[in-house]
């Protein structure tokens, strides 16, 4: 399990040295993401990895947070420098 914190920032292309992060939709917030679910995220970041991505949705896995109850919804990828 990897904490992951939500980044604030402004939607920009990702670039060979910049960083993407997994959260959920709510900025400012932490969880705990699974690696099956990062795992998926990375392989989608890939295979996109010259359009526009920041921000894109992924319906699939799941997250915990801090009190172990399991978050649903929709998360985010968010890429910055």
């Amino acid at each position: 399990m990897s904490t992951i914190q939500i980044e604030k920032g402004i939607p920009a292309p990702i670039k060979h040295n910049w960083k993407a992060e997994l959260g959920v939709m709510e900025a400012g917030e932490s969880a705990l993401i699974d690696n099956e679910f990062a795992n998926s995220v990375k392989a989608a970041i890939s295979q996109h990895f010259h359009k526009e991505a920041n921000g894109k949705e992924f319906q699939t896995g799941k997250a915990i947070d801090d009190l172990g109850n399991e978050i649903k919804g929709k998360f985010r990828v968010w890429c910055h420098k």
